[in-house]
């Protein structure tokens, strides 16, 4: 037999516990579950584990609720407070104040950096110095992964394509996993170009290619195939034709002219090759995708110019490129002489088509990193097992003589294998040493190189400028 104490417990328990049936109840139970989820993925973190064990909590908590309207009030108003602490939406973290750091040295002004200061320059610091000076801003230089976008390098192709299948990269960080693979002779619409890879987008996707991997292209335009055999016309009002071309040649529309019925296209065979170009009527033809095929960009013969012409003299020129290498080898610390007399063996006195074009006067290749003004694709001469031969290659682009200089000091501060050399002071053994680790295929590089600071006599600029002049 209970004893009293433990009816009175019984009846207050049965008195505080929910009807089990009704709309209320059922509705309430709904509500507080929903709650219960609410409140606990943003306040613990985590999802409840099942939608049976929030409601079994949330069954407890309703009971609760209906005690506190029933019996307390004040319990009611506090529980009301708390549960908005839960729910109200957290305050964002104040993120900790970045750690302190040197303020860059603006420019590297002459007046700022003290001779000192110089000697002290790394080759990675004065490489840097040199990049932020060539930018002209105060703010520390951009990383290459933040390099300007296409859209504002003067020297980028509109359209590439790799002579060679190609990998296909998804973005410009040497780390960056390979998305896919470009075939041969596809089309690829140049997008922007950072590093040393564009960004290209073509039928199948969007990526990033390799600069020395492709070569640039002509725009790929519209594309028919001849269907039979097709008459070739000299003009859209001819009556003789010039050839007939064989049934299923790839034609490449230039331009039409539907009065007369016929367009101006480039025809080619089934292997890529170009046959002729005319005109040929619109019927029996048939629209294509576009072919893989090559068809590159032509590059335009230009007429030599003359360094009397660009810089006045051959004195000029020397004077031009010495004030330049002066001023930056108080930074890097590369002789001055062997700068200018590099300028004039790689550029042939500021002449070649490079320099002019471009603003490379030092031949600096575009393998590892694009130029301040984008890349060029220019033919050159190579020594290769002893034998002279011509390839195209992938050139930097400058948008001055100065930046040019510049990057050749920064280029040459960058580079591992030219670490034996940096810091000696003797011209003659800085070329041998820049020579010896790979800087030229020219064997006779070093003689020439040394024969031009004699007869000029460009150990002049390797001398510090006195105050006043």
């Amino acid at each position: 037999m209970r004893s009293a104490a433990a009816r009175l417990r019984a009846a207050a328990r049965a008195r505080l516990r929910p009807k089990a049936s009704g709309p209320g109840s059922a509705l309430g139970r709904a509500l507080t579950t929903l709650l219960a989820i609410r409140i606990m993925r943003p306040v613990f973190g985590f999802r409840p584990l099942g939608l049976s064990r929030a409601a079994g909590w949330c069954r407890h908590q309703h009971a609760l609720a209906l005690a506190l309207v029933q019996r307390r009030p004040g319990m009611l108003a506090l529980g009301i407070v708390l549960l908005a602490t839960l729910v109200w939406p957290r305050l964002p973290s104040v993120p900790p104040p970045p750690p302190a750091r040197a303020a860059p040295l603006s420019g590297f002004a002459q007046e700022q950096l003290q001779p000192e200061d110089k000697a002290e320059l790394s080759p990675e610091v004065a490489a840097r110095a040199l990049q932020q000076q060539g930018s002209g801003r105060a703010d520390p230089p951009l990383p290459p992964s933040e390099a300007p976008e296409a859209a504002r390098l003067p020297f980028l192709p509109e359209w590439v394509q790799p002579p060679e299948a190609v990998a296909l990269w998804f973005s410009a960080d040497p780390q960056a996993a390979r998305s896919g693979r470009v075939p041969a002779w596809e089309f690829l619409h140049v997008l922007g170009a950072r590093r040393n890879r564009l960004e290209v987008e073509y039928a199948a996707g969007r990526g990033w290619v390799h600069v020395w991997e492709v070569v640039p292209a002509q725009e790929p335009g519209r594309w028919l195939r001849s269907l039979d055999q097709l008459r070739l016309w000299a003009s859209p009002l001819s009556g003789a034709a010039l050839r007939v071309l064989p049934a299923a040649s790839l034609l490449r529309v230039q331009q039409e002219d539907p009065a007369n019925g016929r367009a101006q296209v480039e025809a080619y065979d089934q292997n890529g090759r170009r046959l002729a170009e005319g005109w040929v009527a619109f019927q029996g033809l048939q629209a294509i995708a576009v072919p893989r095929l090559p068809l590159l960009a032509p590059l335009q013969p230009q007429p030599r110019v003359s360094v009397d012409k660009l810089f006045g003299s051959r004195q000029g020129f020397v004077e031009r490129v010495g004030a330049a290498a002066r001023e930056v080898s108080a930074i890097s610390h590369i002789p001055a002489s062997v700068t200018v007399a590099q300028a004039i063996l790689e550029s042939s006195w500021g002449e070649s088509r490079l320099a002019r074009e471009a603003n490379n006067y030092f031949g600096i290749k575009a393998h590892t990193e694009i130029g301040p003004a984008g890349l060029v694709w220019m033919p050159t001469a190579e020594v290769l097992d002893g034998q002279d031969v011509r390839v195209t290659e992938v050139f930097r682009a400058y948008n001055n003589l100065g930046e040019s200089v510049r990057d050749h000091h920064r280029f040459l501060l960058e580079q591992p294998r030219y670490k034996a050399a940096l810091g000696v002071s003797d011209p003659a053994v800085f070329v041998q040493r820049v020579a010896a680790a790979g800087y030229s295929t020219d064997p006779g590089y070093v003689d020439k190189v040394l024969t031009l600071i004699q007869q000029n006599n460009l150990t002049r600029f390797d001398r510090p400028v006195a105050s006043g002049q």
